[in-house]
């Protein structure tokens, strides 16, 4: 399972080379099997996450294009909504470099646009997702996701 990932903060404008290459070979190059995102699939580009988005869409074709080569696998994406990660073993490093003062612009707009209210996946959902599939073998579905529920009002 291709969970690996990496979010470069940055403006389109803004995103030399060297960062469109960090991007890709680890979020297109690196994939072996396929956690996509919700960015890719089922939002807008997210302002400041251009090259993370071009990648999972990247991602996206590259699932397809393996399907097309090699029907008899059945591959399934797993489209992944937001999530912060756990510790340990399943901490994410999306956003540890991430330049704090542009996160902070760009925040606002994604909660306007809808891209982020508040609410994130648990990784024992995640996993237990990703399990179910990797169980069903030749029968799973080409494509699953896993978005959070309402963020929780009382907390």
């Amino acid at each position: 399972v291709y969970c690996a990932g990496t979010g470069i903060l940055a403006r389109l404008a803004d995103t030399d080379a060297s960062a469109w290459r960090q991007t890709l070979d680890t979020n297109l190059t690196g994939a072996a099997a396929y956690l996509s995102s919700w960015s890719a699939s089922l939002t807008a580009p997210w302002p400041g996450l251009g090259a993370y988005t071009v990648s999972k869409a990247g991602l996206d074709k590259l699932v397809e294009a393996w399907r097309v080569e090699h029907p008899e696998v059945g591959l399934t994406r797993i489209v992944v909504g937001n999530s912060a990660g756990g510790t340990g073993d399943s901490a994410t490093e999306m956003v540890a470099n991430w330049d704090p003062a542009l996160a902070t612009e760009l925040w606002p707009l994604w909660e306007a646009n809808g891209y982020f209210d508040g609410s994130l996946i648990e990784v024992e959902e995640l996993v237990d997702t990703v399990e179910s599939v990797l169980r069903s073998g030749a029968a799973s579905p080409p494509s699953v996701t896993v978005l959070p529920g309402p963020a929780d009002e009382t907390s």
